[in-house]
């Protein structure tokens, strides 16, 4: 783990993801379904999680889930939040060996709907707030998965992969 962080365009890149991350977090979190809203960043998580090599991406997940959940005002889910895109990195990373990066996507996408009990504990187990909660996730769970497809369809490209998650771990 400690070689890859000592590569410099490692380093720059997974700040870079930080920075997309956020920048396309901060232009949906307008899309509002009553309480929650719909990120696109979930799937170019994925996506991304599935490209780049290293460890990186998992701080990328705790950084802009923190960062979002907190500009969202939704502080009450960051745990929640940083255990899922941590939880995403290792399907992503674990079962690709297994899956297709396309069944990984979809393995990893379902984890959204941890929410649901969550919500629960933290509104109230009434019909309501469930149903809400699980028709919300379910529209994010495709979201996720759709937006997962196309970003790594479109970043998996030779010429684009080679420039942004091929690294050679001893040059700097």
């Amino acid at each position: 783990m400690n070689s890859w962080f000592r590569n410099t365009r490692y380093l720059v890149l997974t700040g870079i993801y930080i920075a997309v991350l956020m920048c396309v977090s901060f232009l949906t979190i307008f899309f509002k379904a009553s309480d929650g809203f719909f990120q696109l960043t979930s799937g170019f998580y994925l996506a991304l999680c599935a490209l780049m090599p290293g460890p990186s991406l998992l701080i990328v997940g705790i950084i802009y889930g923190t960062m979002l959940d907190a500009i969202a005002g939704g502080l009450i889910f960051i745990p929640m939040t940083i255990l899922i895109n941590m939880l995403m990195f290792i399907i992503i990373k674990g079962l690709s060996k297994y899956l297709t990066v396309y069944g990984t996507i979809i393995f990893a996408a379902a984890l959204v709907f941890i929410y649901i009990p969550y919500t629960g504990l933290v509104y109230g187990f009434s019909d309501s707030v469930i149903i809400k909660a699980l028709i919300t996730d379910s529209i994010q769970f495709a979201v996720t998965i759709l937006v997962g497809f196309i970003i790594y369809k479109g970043l998996s490209a030779p010429n684009i992969r080679k420039h942004l998650f091929e690294f050679n771990k001893t040059s700097q």
